[in-house]
């Protein structure tokens, strides 16, 4: 089953890898991260957050694949972004970049709202294109901008994310300190651009 399959890898996963260099993606696994800074990330959701696994869960369910990334030159004040790439007769393939300017705590946040968008593009078999993908956020969306989007099931999925992943006292008191500039980004634009504009994607 896909879903134990997601549960066995991530928890598999190394909790401390530090290097941001090319990761082996499992094939088997839908949501694939290709640097080892996104598997520990993905795996330090999958060990605290409900939120995440079920997330994950779903999508290794669907007929999505996600490749997930880290970059550097993301356009200020987007702390990720998610767009749709291309489809084959079998699957649909989204990719999610996530700003590698951010600590790891708010990047699992960050990746936990992304995440929800992807389970909204697998719950929703019309969306088989770029244009599709913004037609869909212009009717179901929180327009955030006059292209972009974002969606309430998302922004409060990478905040229970965000909690979820603090385990002690003192990390909730450092949470909460940082939780203005977390919430920034959480509630940020979402766009909908294709590849004519490569640090942008649906968020």
């Amino acid at each position: 089953m896909r879903s134990a399959l997601a549960l066995v890898i991530a928890l598999g996963l190394a909790a401390h890898i530090h290097a941001d260099g090319p990761y082996a993606t499992n094939p088997k696994a839908r949501v694939r991260p290709m640097h080892r800074r996104v598997a520990a990330l993905l795996a330090t959701g999958m060990n605290r957050s409900a939120t995440f696994r079920q997330l994950v869960r779903r999508i290794e369910d669907s007929d999505v694949i996600v490749y997930v990334e880290t970059r550097h030159d993301l356009r200020d004040g987007v702390g990720a972004s998610m767009r749709f790439v291309t489809r084959t007769a079998s699957d649909r393939f989204v990719r999610i970049q996530l700003s590698a300017e951010h600590t790891n705590h708010t990047l699992v946040a960050l990746l936990g709202h992304e995440l929800q968008h992807v389970v909204e593009v697998a719950d929703h078999a019309e969306v088989q294109s770029p244009d599709d993908l913004r037609e869909f956020y212009r009717r179901t969306g929180v327009r955030t901008g006059p292209d972009s989007f974002d969606s309430e099931e998302a922004r409060h999925a990478g905040y229970l994310v965000r909690d979820e992943i603090v385990s002690k006292p003192g990390d909730l008191r450092m949470a909460r300190a940082a939780s203005l500039a977390e919430t920034r980004l959480l509630d940020g634009s979402s766009f909908t651009a294709d590849d004519r504009n490569a640090a942008a994607g649906s968020r």
